[in-house]
């Protein structure tokens, strides 16, 4: 979900404006880990394999990153942790059994619209990536 729609449902609760209830929002749009993955590398116009773990190498490879981080104290980078394992074995989808964005009377902002304005920093060429891209098609 795009973060300004967050916050007007933020303040509409704040505010009292929104009816009471528990809420579950989410984007327009439903993807997987491995799909959100790929939409990001293609608008940094990156080419990345994407390999899925099963879930008892991950948590096997959580615990080893944690016990290295002990052991060195600190030195090695805790890249995984179980913690992260956990929530990444659990599915976050709304149920659609509770309140969501249209009770509040908000469009959640589809992701096709937000993620190029942020991720144009993590392309090759940044801000200049479409420039360069354009005068590859100009002829000399």
């Amino acid at each position: 979900m795009f973060v300004d729609d967050l916050a007007q449902a933020a303040v509409m609760g704040v505010t009292g404006t929104a009816a009471g209830g528990i809420y579950e929002l989410a984007g327009p749009e439903r993807d997987s880990f491995r799909g959100l993955m790929q939409r990001m590398l293609d608008v940094v116009q990156r080419r990345r394999l994407i390999v899925g773990i099963p879930m008892f190498a991950a948590r096997l490879m959580a615990l080893a990153f944690e016990l290295g981080h002990k052991l060195s104290l600190g030195i090695v980078p805790l890249a995984l942790t179980r913690d992260q394992v956990r929530s990444l074995s659990v599915d976050n989808v709304p149920s659609g059994a509770e309140l969501g964005f249209a009770d509040l009377g908000i469009e959640p902002t589809a992701m096709e619209s937000v993620l190029p304005e942020y991720l144009w920093p993590f392309r090759v060429s940044g801000q200049y990536a479409d420039i360069k891209a354009s005068a590859k098609n100009l002829k000399t």
